[in-house]
């Protein structure tokens, strides 16, 4: 498979995504990045704030004074996109992916010792 169709995920601490950008876009590989809103008791929720610095990095004539609806508007044109809460919390809102990990845990932990609550399909 020719590396121009090839995907790479990753998993980024702390959404640190910024070491991805460069890296792709000085090599020119196009790419995608999906972010956790991570509302949290804030006024602006994280995801924002990371959508923003990643568009400084990807264009030089980024203003960061701007809406959180233009932010959101400028971050999907660069392949910017920000889920609901995060990724764990919309896995389980989905009935057929909340079943599908809980089997997945079931399977990999089920004979592990309960510490906490019981997710119920």
């Amino acid at each position: 498979m020719p590396f121009g169709y090839s995907v790479l995920t990753t998993s980024a601490v702390s959404q640190n995504n910024a070491p991805y950008v460069k890296f792709l876009k000085s090599i020119g590989t196009p790419f995608t990045i999906i972010t956790d809103r991570d509302p949290l008791d804030r006024d602006i929720p994280l995801s924002i704030t990371r959508i923003d610095e990643l568009l400084s990095l990807m264009n030089s004539n980024h203003v960061s004074d701007q809406s959180e609806a233009e932010i959101i508007t400028n971050g999907q044109a660069y392949g910017i996109f920000k889920n609901n809460e995060t990724l764990e919390a919309e896995l389980i809102s989905s009935l057929p992916l909340k079943i599908a990990v809980c089997q997945i845990l079931l399977e990999k932990h089920g004979d592990r010792p309960r510490v906490g609550a019981t997710i119920r399909a």
